[in-house]
């Protein structure tokens, strides 16, 4: 119930937004018809004042004619600037809708949900449902930018190392008090179609080899060229012979026809990619003006100064290039422009210079950018769910202890929470159980806060208190026909990740949801037991969640082996749950009631 309540006040906060954007884009709106009068207005009055008035007076038209020219532009800047303001709110509002529909469904559709990062061999991302619809990351996600993206799914394969994490989560929970600088973040992406592909090939254009910067002749021809021709052009006017300004024109279309390929496959790595940088540069300006105090923020924003300038006006510039260069998708215009003036070696040429002064720091400015995303989102999650909590960090040792532990991505409203405490390298819990009664989800519900824990993130609990481990599952292994496996093999092959795991590297938590599923109960049932003491060999620690009740007598030979379950309630031939985690072995069994439900007669 209180979980709800806390939902619930965060839902209020976006609906009272989504009221005032609506405000203020009927206001914009009302403007923006206002100010299409007064340009018609200036357009057409300023035409019949000179035409009835000064008709036999040009030097008085000509200035009453700039008079209204330039209210007619004063107009058309003001209308622009309300425009933008209607897009903004716009977007703005957009993002509130769409948070607060996530409260009610969890996941906001049309999100990218990260299903290119999808990695089977991964030591837990697949098993744990990660990435893909209805995931974790499609949960978490509110990158506006590939590089976001990216750098979210990264964050959620692997852990961050101890000393970053209590900083990370004071970003974290800074950030959760910026929503205007989090949603200003989230509107500049909606639309744009920002893909990894388009932002590995901006990364090409800082590798390219030049074309003109350092050769001296080259520059020299560059800017001469175009200028002898214009020259000639205008003399064309005044009698200079036309075949000479012909000459030069030629001259230019030869010099394109030599670069054209480069400047080709330059421009095809980077076409109609200024729109995106634009989003860039919004996104750092942003960044650079917001006040931090939290020392991971104002780490990261000092990376973004570039000596007096700054990684924003550095983009926009990139910007503003590549929007030049994009000249070529008007065939007119460009002909006109490349033969008069070498446009697209001009373009070529300042790319290059940028490239010079720039190109060191531009990954770091959007490893910073992606960086921000991910706390972002994180910060979205901890405003969202206020109740959640940030968990403590254990420097040494194994722990694993929470308190109201639930399921992340199942809605609090049917989400049922378990208390639950592990310590000490080297323990193994037993969790047996009828079918439905909820161990795998438990076992997910372990996993995914694991996961949360230590991205630095909330976890879906009151109180937590975990210590650093290596995450390790074995859940949904299956056969592949690819690759000519099957699921006996599969299963084997994930659980040799777990023992090769224990040989070296830091301690690990084993999740392992019915292990050998993929053979006959005789053979199961040894190599379970022959598994389970191999770990208690090594002081691996662990869960094995199990409908093999003979393993639970493994807790009279092993003092670190202890049972739990989960069980049902059968009142006549209906079945009831209520996922707790229960002390001992489960006693109670589902199948037949379940087939019977379905129609198998027993």
């Amino acid at each position: 119930m209180e979980a709800a309540i806390e939902d619930q006040r965060a839902k209020a906060v976006y609906e009272e937004r989504i009221r005032v954007l609506d405000r203020r884009i009927d206001r914009r709106k009302r403007s923006d018809r206002l100010l299409i009068v007064i340009k018609l207005l200036v357009f057409f009055g300023g035409l019949f004042l000179v035409s009835q008035f000064f008709p036999d007076r040009p030097g008085r038209s000509v200035a009453l004619l700039a008079f209204f020219a330039v209210l007619f532009v004063v107009a058309a800047v003001i209308h622009e600037n309300v425009l933008q303001k209607i897009r903004l709110f716009k977007s703005l509002r957009q993002v509130n809708a769409r948070e607060a529909g996530a409260l009610s469904g969890l996941f906001i559709e049309g999100l990218d949900a990260g299903a290119e990062f999808f990695d089977p061999p991964h030591s837990y991302t697949s098993d744990l449902d990660i990435f893909g619809e209805r995931s974790l990351f499609h949960f978490l996600n509110r990158a506006a930018t590939s590089v976001g993206r990216r750098a979210l799914a990264v964050r959620l394969q692997k852990q961050l190392d101890a000393s970053k994490l209590l900083d990370n989560q004071a970003a974290v929970k800074e950030l959760a008090g910026k929503l205007d600088f989090r949603q200003s973040l989230q509107a500049c992406g909606l639309d744009i179609d920002d893909t990894g592909q388009k932002t590995d090939a901006l990364r090409q254009l800082t590798e390219e080899k030049p074309l003109l910067l350092g050769k001296k002749t080259s520059v020299l021809w560059l800017y001469g060229l175009p200028l002898i021709t214009l020259t000639f052009l205008v003399l064309s006017f005044f009698g200079i012979p036309w075949p000479v300004f012909l000459f030069l024109v030629i001259l230019q279309v030869a010099v394109n026809k030599m670069t054209g390929k480069k400047v080709a496959s330059l421009y095809r790595a980077t076409s109609r990619h200024f729109k995106i940088l634009r989003t860039y540069w919004k996104i750092l300006r942003d960044i650079e003006k917001e006040d931090f105090e939290s020392p991971r923020l104002t780490s990261l924003q000092q990376e973004l100064r570039a000596g007096e300038s700054t990684a924003s006006l550095a983009i926009k510039k990139l910007a503003v290039l590549l929007e030049w260069l994009d000249a070529r998708s008007s065939a007119l215009m460009h002909s006109v422009l490349n033969n008069l003036l070498l446009w697209d070696l001009q373009c070529v040429y300042r790319l290059e210079k940028w490239k010079r002064r720039y190109a060191a720091k531009a990954g770091l400015w959007l490893e910073v950018m992606g960086e921000i995303e991910v706390l972002s989102s994180l910060a979205n999650l901890a405003f969202n769910h206020p109740d959640w909590t940030f968990p403590q960090i254990r420097a040494d040792g194994f722990c694993f202890k929470a308190s109201s532990l639930g399921h992340p991505l199942i809605a609090g409203d049917e989400r049922v929470a378990n208390d639950f405490s592990m310590e000490g390298q080297g323990s193994l819990f037993i969790v047996t159980g009828p079918n439905m009664a909820g161990k795998s989800t438990f076992l997910r519900t372990l996993g995914v806060n694991s996961v949360l824990a230590f991205a630095g993130a909330p976890v879906c609990a009151s109180t937590m208190e975990v210590s650093f481990f290596q995450l390790l599952t074995s859940m949904k292994s299956s056969d592949s026909l690819d690759k000519h496996l099957s699921l006996f093999y599969a299963e084997l092959q994930r659980l040799k990740l777990v023992l090769d795991s224990l040989k070296n590297g830091p301690p690990i938590f084993f999740l392992i949801d019915e292990m050998l599923k993929g053979t006959n109960a005789l053979d199961r049932h040894k190599g379970s037991v022959a598994l389970i003491k191999q770990f208690l060999r090594s002081m691996a620690t662990g869960i094995v969640a199990t409908h093999d009740l003979d393993l639970a007598y493994l807790e009279k030979e092993y003092p670190q082996v202890k049972n739990f379950h989960f069980d049902s309630l059968i009142k006549g031939e209906a079945l009831y749950f209520d996922f707790k985690l229960k002390p001992g072995i489960c006693e109670s069994f589902n199948a037949l009631i379940l087939m019977k439900k379905i129609g198998i007669e027993i």
